[in-house]
């Protein structure tokens, strides 16, 4: 079964989509940060640690799964 659309079709549009996204995620927070006062932008830091240990646990269960593929027996 043929996909519809191409690989590479495929990966450009979804990279125009993710900077498409991005520019507009930057333009509404430049927009709202004068209205948000300090306590509001103490917040995100605890957000900002949460999804980077997300992250961390990610790559971790990564490498992990990988690992026995990685050792070569005899050695």
């Amino acid at each position: 079964m043929e996909p519809p659309i191409p690989a590479q079709l495929f990966a450009l549009l979804l990279l125009i989509g993710m900077l498409l996204l991005l520019e507009i995620g930057r333009r509404y927070g430049v927009r709202r940060r004068p209205k948000e006062s300090e306590g509001e932008r103490g917040g995100l830091g605890t957000v900002e640690g949460a999804v980077f240990a997300l992250f961390g646990l990610m790559v971790a269960f990564t490498f992990s799964e990988r690992q026995p593929g990685l050792t070569r027996k005899g050695c």
